[in-house]
C-alpha cells in the first residue's frame, strides 16, 4: 500500500488522503465517505470499473483519465 493524496486542481488543497493500493481505491473510499471530489485533480487516473455512484465531481479534472 502507498499513501495516495487527492488534491484540489486549482488550490492544491488536500481533499482526501490515505493508504490504498491504487488511486481508484482512494476515489472509491472518498465517495463512500461522502467526500466531495469537486475540482479534484484526477488527470490521467485509471478509474476503470470504479464504483462512482453518488460522486460529487463538479469541475473535476479528468483529462486523459481512463473511465
Amino acid at each position: 500500500m502507498r499513501t495516495i493524496i487527492i488534491k484540489h486542481s486549482r488550490t492544491g488543497h488536500i481533499l482526501f488522503a490515505g493508504d490504498f493500493l491504487s488511486l481508484r481505491d482512494a476515489v472509491e473510499a472518498a465517495i463512500a465517505d461522502n467526500i466531495s471530489l469537486a475540482h479534484a485533480d484526477l488527470r490521467h487516473a485509471n478509474l476503470v470499473n470504479a464504483q462512482m455512484d453518488g460522486a460529487i465531481l463538479d469541475g473535476t479534472r479528468l483529462d486523459e483519465a481512463n473511465l
